[in-house]
């Protein structure tokens, strides 16, 4: 599938064929790699009710970290893997919250340590934020569920803009092969996709998210994304499809995302679906939706075949 699908970019490029997105559509592949999903549990809609990021705990291997969309508590919500329940509650205090959309967890800069999650801020359907948020917190390491919530207003935050213009984006997925993240837009027209590198010699000021490719080929509103802990295998799903890619060790993410078609994993379409995260490696993803029109989301599993 490398090869075929290099060649086929390739092609396009050297002889510039007036090739449509939906032709572009068309030649990716759809893939049995993982399973069709299974039910974990439904989750407890009254308190996360607009579920919209979510990334696998590294301190915690039981969890999984979610949050609310626009207009709810700045709260952190460790949820089981296996029984959807809530685990854990952190409250963020002291921050001014737009629209959180999407979190994600690599290693720490700005003098903290470990792991920590960074979340995005990042959400703007009237596109008029020209200023983009990204939390950042220690993930705590808990040893006790029985003290089920913790408050602090212990953050960094980072402050960035797109290089080419306002966008809504709602997927955020930090990779090490950069020290940053890959930021994605959500736009009716095209998706696109930049990024900010090279953390550790952030010093606070506003940073430039350079945008590095349009994905022509992908048909559909990008809700979520994630890059597996090895930063080696990488999701990017959108309302109705995933898509999904690998690299070997010595390859580099912005050659994949220029130069190699995905392929089109197994998924059944959830309600609103705006959370995609890898689990404890690249064996296994999960999926969450929002409580919509009296449907009830649940955590939905994926296992490697």
């Amino acid at each position: 599938m490398k090869v075929y699908s290099s060649l086929i970019l390739i092609i396009l490029n050297l002889f510039s064929c007036n090739v449509s997105e939906e032709n572009l559509e068309v030649m990716i592949q759809e893939s049995s790699l993982f399973s069709y999903g299974k039910e974990v549990n439904k989750i407890d809609h009254n308190i996360i009710p607009e579920a919209s990021g979510i990334v696998n705990s590294f301190y915690n291997p039981n969890g999984i970290w979610t949050h609310n969309d626009s207009n709810n508590k700045d709260v952190l919500y460790l949820i089981s893997k296996t029984t959807s329940e809530i685990l854990f509650k952190i409250h963020i205090q002291n921050i001014i919250s737009n629209d959180w959309e999407d979190i994600t967890i690599g290693d720490c800069f700005m003098g903290l340590n470990g792991k920590c999650l960074y979340v995005g801020d990042i959400g703007d359907n009237q596109k008029e934020r020209n200023i983009k948020k990204i939390y950042v917190i220690e993930e705590p390491k808990i040893e006790n569920y029985g003290n089920d919530s913790i408050s602090t207003d212990s953050f960094r935050l980072i402050s960035f803009y797109m290089e080419d213009g306002t966008f809504n984006s709602e997927a955020i997925m930090y990779s090490k092969e950069i020290d940053g993240f890959f930021i994605l837009s959500k736009d009716q027209n095209i998706q696109s996709i930049y990024k900010i590198d090279n953390l550790e010699n952030h010093s606070g000021e506003i940073i430039k998210a350079k945008k590095i490719y349009s994905f022509e080929y992908i048909n559909g509103l990008i809700t979520a994304s994630d890059i597996s802990l090895d930063d080696n295998h990488c999701l990017i799903k959108t309302y109705e499809k995933i898509y999904y890619w690998d690299k070997d060790s010595n390859e580099n993410w912005e050659n994949i995302f220029k130069n190699k078609l995905p392929v089109i994993l197994n998924y059944e379409q959830e309600s609103q679906g705006e959370g995609i995260c890898w689990g404890k490696n690249e064996n296994v993803y999960y999926t969450l939706g929002e409580y919509k029109q009296g449907k009830i989301p649940s955590l939905i599993k994926y296992d490697r075949n």
